[in-house]
């Protein structure tokens, strides 16, 4: 998995608001991992699943009962033990099965306090978790959401990291040791999946005309309300649209036409899904034909280092009905990874962008329904590039004023622009064939555009992908 190669994946914006999914949804993951960490590398030793067994009071104060499932292989032999959890009354406590205190810190202002850790009475100091990751930065100013650090004061290394508003502990550590509560939209959906045990297949089962339409958008929590919002980035359009032979296999020839909600560029591409006996390929990316169930375990390598390797499937409502999605999380990765055991187009998300499924076509039923283009008018983009020859492209543009238009090539990311063309363009949509260097079949390119008006110079360049018939 260290080689994949990325599928489909966005990065740009236009702005809207919707759904009501809760912050405190974060807190629904029900992963953990504990390692230990030393020269900078994780060497784990098993992952944790949780499971609330009841709510009960103790001592007069409520706890939940969880039960704590360790173990390296899902698969195999697992370890079990019960412990009681408790948020109540502006403190944390954390009692084992015999309702002797493991830790017992409050939550109310102070720079140490007497409270337990790991077992151990004794002064305990707090410290404000800095998550901010912008710069410049103000001086951090805590409120309820700030994680809290607890440690002992003589002991630094032994510490707890509490998140109050989520009633979560997000790490545990004693020296190099520690348990993270993995938390994310992604461990959420991986849980959820936990229950889903009977396998599926994605076996490749298509007619001419089948779709799916994947939409992405960048997701956060409003910091007031507490609500997820959203801002729209890009969808692809992907239809399966005839077969083909390559090297004696069979391929579907697959046609994707997408918009960019920032630049307001259309993107229209096709590609083969190439099928072998035992799975398919989309460019270099092999998907093997197999079945998927609940797979959580610790990969060993030949290495000091090891990783996390966690897959489930759930289920998702398109329109009136419900299709399977694979997800899987690889600890060595930035990217998480997707399987659509009814399309064969794997996708990967990175950062705060979302990835979802808004429309599906199959069988000639229709479900869900299509993200729609929005010409994008209050600023100059490019629409569309299009490859007329090896040494033509064609451009579609809109400019909001008239304007003197510099347009510029690059053969490469790394290379020096050269300037192919200048003029003068009218307001509106415009369109233009500017001769370029040679350009090879497949290969990618930038063009840049220098608007210069009365307001000075803005600057906007796109990259396209040459395709010579």
């Amino acid at each position: 998995m260290r080689n994949t190669i990325l599928i489909v994946t966005f990065f740009t914006l236009n702005f809207s608001v919707f759904g009501q999914e809760k912050r405190t949804s974060l807190a629904e993951s029900n992963i953990f991992i504990n390692a230990n960490y030393e020269n900078k590398i994780n060497d784990y030793k098993y992952i944790g699943i949780r499971e609330f067994l009841k709510d009960t009071i103790i001592k007069e104060k409520e706890f939940k009962k969880i039960c704590f499932t360790t173990f390296k292989d899902y698969s195999k032999e697992k370890m079990l033990e019960y412990y009681f959890e408790s948020f109540e009354n502006s403190e944390y406590e954390k009692l084992d099965q015999n309702l002797k205190t493991i830790h017992k810190v409050s939550f109310k202002p102070t720079k140490t306090q007497q409270g337990i850790l790991f077992y151990k009475e004794d002064n305990i100091s707090i410290e404000y978790v800095d998550t901010r990751n912008y710069f410049p930065r103000d001086s951090l100013i805590a409120n309820e959401k700030t994680p809290r650090k607890y440690y002992l004061t003589n002991k630094t290394e032994t510490y707890i990291v509490v998140r109050p508003d989520l009633k979560v502990v997000e790490l545990s550590a004693q020296g190099i040791n520690y348990t993270k509560h993995l938390l994310g939209d992604i461990f959420t959906e991986i849980s959820k999946g936990l229950k889903n045990t009977t396998p599926i297949s994605n076996s490749i089962d298509l007619v001419i005309g089948d779709e799916i339409q994947l939409f992405y958008r960048r997701k956060w929590y409003n910091d007031s309300t507490q609500l997820a919002e959203y801002e729209d980035k890009q969808f692809k359009n992907i239809k399966y649209v005839s077969d083909t032979l390559i090297e004696g296999h069979k391929a579907l020839n697959l046609e994707i036409n997408g918009y960019n909600y920032l630049s307001g560029q259309e993107e229209n591409e096709s590609f083969p899904v190439i099928l072998k006996d035992s799975g398919y390929y989309v460019g270099q990316q092999f998907t093997k034909l197999t079945t998927f169930k609940p797979e959580l375990k610790i990969i060993e390598q030949d290495s000091l280092e090891n990783y996390i390797s966690l897959q489930t499937y759930t289920y998702e409502n398109i329109g009136n009905k419900k299709f399977p999605k694979v997800t899987q999380y690889y600890s060595g990765s930035l990217y998480r990874y997707y399987l659509l055991p009814y399309f064969p187009m794997p996708f990967y998300e990175f950062g705060n962008v979302q990835g979802i499924i808004t429309y599906v076509k199959q069988d000639g039923k229709e479900h869900g329904k299509k993200r729609e283009r929005t010409k994008k008018t209050d600023e100059p983009n490019i629409r569309k590039i299009r490859t007329l020859s090896k040494k033509e492209i064609e451009l579609t543009y809109f400019l909001p004023k008239s304007a003197k238009v510099e347009w510029l090539f690059y053969s490469t990311i790394e290379s020096e622009p050269k300037l192919i063309k200048v003029t003068e363009s009218k307001q509106g949509e415009n369109i233009i064939v500017l001769k370029t260097p040679k350009l090879k079949n497949k290969g990618n390119y930038q063009i840049q555009m220098e608007i210069y008006n009365d307001n000075g110079k803005s600057v906007i360049t796109h990259g396209f992908r040459a395709k010579i018939k």
